[in-house]
């Protein structure tokens, strides 16, 4: 299986779009580990709300991090990393569409004996005219007129 772990703060434009990928997710065995700062953080209703429409989901939420870590996003996700159930763990930020092919892309990439780690190049669709959207365009390459999501680029990182 795989534990997902999305570290959130707030809620952005895509939010419950990105979300609601992790949710459809058609794999056998999956978990999702949300974490939070705080329990007045806002994307708890988002989440929330995705509970209540995929209630079959083995969803759980994380709120606080780990004292004495100082960047903010592993201090948030870090109870998430230690409650995770299975050995391969995805960080998906909130910013992440996931799909099945893009999972299961990866896991297959991580069983070979000789990858130690499986990094995907994420797609940001949010942020026309910026340079995370020009890298993305280097992967779109199939003249559909759409931005991206077309293709995984992955670093794979072997010994």
């Amino acid at each position: 299986g795989v534990s997902i772990l999305k570290p959130l703060m707030g809620v952005d434009p895509f939010l419950e779009f990105n979300l609601e990928s992790h949710f459809t997710l058609d794999y056998p065995e999956f978990e999702l580990l949300l974490c939070v700062e705080d329990a007045m953080d806002p994307a708890l209703n988002v989440i929330e709300t995705l509970q209540n429409r995929y209630p079959n989901v083995n969803c759980r939420i994380f709120i606080g991090g780990k004292v004495g870590i100082q960047n903010p996003m592993v201090f948030n996700m870090c109870p998430g990393y230690e409650a995770a159930k299975h050995d391969l763990v995805w960080i998906s930020t909130s910013r992440i569409q996931a799909s099945t092919e893009i999972l299961l892309d990866m896991v297959s990439k991580i069983q070979a004996p000789n990858v130690a780690l499986v990094h995907q190049i994420p797609f940001t669709r949010d942020q026309q005219n910026s340079f995370a959207h020009a890298v993305e365009k280097v992967g779109d390459d199939d003249d559909d007129g759409k931005d991206g999501g077309d293709e995984v680029i992955m670093l794979i990182v072997s010994f």
